[in-house]
């Protein structure tokens, strides 16, 4: 309840997220790039879901993302190198860290 209109300006990504909703059924949203912000990352809720490894179907932990951004200023390839590589560690934080 203290953050003021100025407090988020000057930004040049977003991420937003269903919140703290533990109610909340969403799995997919198309957020709305705020200007003029050139970029914004929706986050879901982490829910348990049966996931097929290998064939074989086992219990595992999903999350969704969505990203919109501006392609004036961001190129697709890179939008899905970006959301490759947050996916990637999301699922594997201890990859590459020292």
């Amino acid at each position: 309840g203290t953050l003021a209109a100025p407090d988020m300006s000057g930004g040049t990504f977003t991420l937003s997220s269903t919140g703290g909703l533990e109610q909340a059924r969403v799995t997919s949203a198309q957020p709305l790039i705020n200007l003029p912000q050139v970029a914004i990352l929706w986050m879901s809720r982490i829910r348990d879901e049966a996931v097929v490894d290998g064939g074989v179907v086992r219990p595992g932990r999903m999350m969704s993302c969505s990203l919109s951004f501006d392609h004036r200023y961001i190129d697709g390839a890179e939008a899905t190198s970006f959301i490759n590589n947050l996916t990637s560690l999301i699922g594997h934080p201890l990859e590459g860290s020292e």
